[in-house]
């Protein structure tokens, strides 16, 4: 099995980042152009607000470009043994990411679906 690079990592979490936003669009359009406000759902003021309200969750998974990486410093003279521990902190960052892209973009999608059945 080939093993994945911090690169490659950094690609599957923007797939992930896109098909999030992108899913989240789609069931944005379904969402009525006025809602009611009440408790679950509720943009603007007053009784009613507009559905583009609703467009600032497509950036949620956007939070998943945040670095995650230790405050350590890297102790040694070897070019070699600092780009291996340099591509372990990446990956390790990277791995972090894609949870976090994921988690956001289920998270975007469930608020939309929210607006679709209760708005």
């Amino acid at each position: 099995m080939d093993k994945l690079t911090s690169t490659k990592l950094k690609h599957i979490r923007n797939i992930i980042m896109i098909a999030g936003i992108v899913a989240a669009f789609i069931i944005w359009l379904f969402i009525p152009w006025v809602i009611e406000n009440n408790r679950l759902v509720h943009v603007g003021n007053g009784r009613f607000g507009s559905k583009i309200g609703f467009l600032l969750i497509l950036g949620f998974p956007l939070f998943g470009l945040i670095p995650h990486r230790p405050e350590e410093e890297i102790h040694t003279d070897d070019p070699i043994e600092r780009a291996r521990i340099e591509e372990e902190w990446e990956k390790a960052s990277a791995k972090i990411q894609i949870i976090l892209t994921a988690a956001e973009g289920l998270t975007a999608c469930f608020v939309m679906f929210l607006a679709v059945v209760f708005g």
